[in-house]
């Protein structure tokens, strides 16, 4: 008898501990996770009040960092977007309200484990190598996001080109495995005044100056660069 009672409470527990398992996995994870000090900031560019964005944002050594999943096509780009453009308009008329030298990104992917599409950023970006030749743009720093860097590979630019106006002044475009042109640099003329485009394709061979010809025909006031290597470094080289 006690064996059998042993035997159904054993039964009963595991029976407890499945269902907690399943509720669990169940519950629906949180849209918006903000761990942040910065709280007026936070509430003011709207990073818990997204409706087609997940964002998840905590702060680091003197960083910020802000992952946004954008959820529904085009309305989560545009709100994605908004966000950004936000943020630059709170550094505009706070300008004081961030510390010396913070380095803020917005991360945008499709959730754990899938690739990163795009990073918006204000001063520094440890991808793929691209602080090797930042430097050369001398650009003084600001809190504001000034710096894009796109995954052409990953990135469906049908949704910036279908969305709304975004405010960064360098667009640094990398692609391992063609070089993107044509109608597929058309959404371009969603950056509001750009200043700068990085063509970073640096595996491969292709033809600079047509694809400067291209990208001028979007944004005609550009300057243009192409990544290259000097000393084991990458580093940038003007287009004509």
């Amino acid at each position: 008898m006690k064996n059998i009672k042993g035997i159904i409470k054993g039964i009963a527990f595991f029976t407890v501990l499945l269902i907690i398992v399943i509720l669990t996995r169940n519950i629906p994870e949180p849209k918006h996770s903000i761990r942040t000090s910065y709280k007026e900031w936070a509430e003011i560019i709207g990073l818990n009040a997204t409706e087609n964005v997940k964002v998840f944002c905590y702060d680091g050594d003197n960083s910020i960092t802000i992952e946004l999943e954008d959820e529904n096509g085009i309305e989560g780009y545009k709100e994605l977007c908004s966000v950004i453009n936000a943020h630059n308009k709170f550094v505009d008329e706070n300008s004081d309200y961030f510390p010396d030298g913070i380095k803020i990104s917005f991360v945008n992917s499709d959730g754990d484990n899938h690739p990163t599409k795009a990073v918006f950023f204000n001063d520094m970006c440890e991808n793929y190598g691209i602080s090797d030749y930042l430097g050369d743009l001398k650009r003084p720093y600001t809190a504001k996001i000034q710096y894009v860097f796109i995954d052409m590979f990953h990135t469906d630019t049908s949704l910036i080109e279908n969305g709304i106006e975004i405010n960064v002044p360098v667009i640094i475009l990398l692609a391992d495995s063609y070089a993107p042109s044509g109608s597929e640099l058309t959404f371009l003329n969603k950056f509001k005044n750009a200043e700068q485009v990085i063509m970073d394709f640096r595996s491969m061979d292709y033809d600079k100056s047509e694809i400067c010809k291209e990208i001028k025909e979007y944004q005609s006031n550009v300057e243009v660069y192409s990544v290259g290597t000097m000393d084991g470094k990458y580093c940038l080289e003007k287009c004509p």
